[in-house]
């Protein structure tokens, strides 16, 4: 008796720590490209650290079928009921809370860091404008921009992202929609994933683009794909 109950306290413990453990990993998964330099890993590592993430994200999920089969299981039990009856619940409530505080919690700290690379896309924004009353049209490439308006492009201050990427808008439909240029920020989350962070002059922002829904973000708009 006293060697079951030990086992059951066992079986208790990892349904209730293990997923919480696992959701720690995936929110230090999901915010390795997020910090600003040189706290991250690179480029590559970090998409890859990610993709893997998201990935181990949904594995969590299979906590919660675990856990409904075993509640259906003790209705039908007469040894060890309330223990399975028990571990059923234990292990649908940490596995949703697991994933829930793995998945939310990145993108708390991703909302962050976009208002962070806003804040310093700013100056980019300043200087095409300058260079526009000048020129009477917006530069080419940013590299145009140098150093007459600005001495250096600023990095985003989000090592996965480093680059602002900029591109000058015909006058076309699209031209008077955008307000003729825009600065984007590639911020896919990973191989499943495809966010991106826009500013767009106009901040004529839809609800939905680049197929994904709008969040606004002070003056620039967060694509969730």
């Amino acid at each position: 008796m006293l060697n079951a109950e030990n086992s059951t306290g066992r079986l208790l413990r990892k349904a209730l720590f293990a997923p919480f453990g696992a959701s720690v990993c995936v929110f230090l998964l999901g915010i390795v490209r997020l910090l600003p330099p040189p706290l991250c890993a690179g480029t590559v590592g970090g998409y890859l650290l990610a993709t893997f993430g998201l990935a181990f994200s949904l594995v969590l999920l299979l906590g919660a079928p675990i856990g409904v089969v075993l509640l259906l299981t003790s209705l039908f039990r007469r040894q060890r009921r309330e223990a399975t009856l028990l571990l059923g619940f234990v292990l649908i409530l940490s596995s949703l809370g697991g994933y829930w505080a793995g998945i939310k919690g990145p993108y708390l700290v991703r909302e962050l860091s976009m208002k962070r690379a806003a804040k310093r896309g700013q100056a980019i924004v300043d200087a095409i404008e300058a260079y526009r009353l000048v020129h009477r049209t917006y530069p080419d490439s940013l590299a145009h921009l140098q150093p007459k308006y600005i001495a250096q492009i600023p990095h985003t201050g989000i090592c996965g992202y480093p680059a602002f990427e900029y591109s000058k808008i015909e006058k076309t439909g699209e031209f008077y929609y955008t307000g003729g240029y825009e600065i984007k920020i590639d911020t896919s989350l990973g191989a499943l994933n495809w966010d991106v962070f826009v500013y767009w002059p106009s901040k004529n922002y839809p609800d939905r683009m680049y197929g994904g829904e709008v969040q606004r973000i002070g003056d620039w708009a967060y694509v969730h794909e």
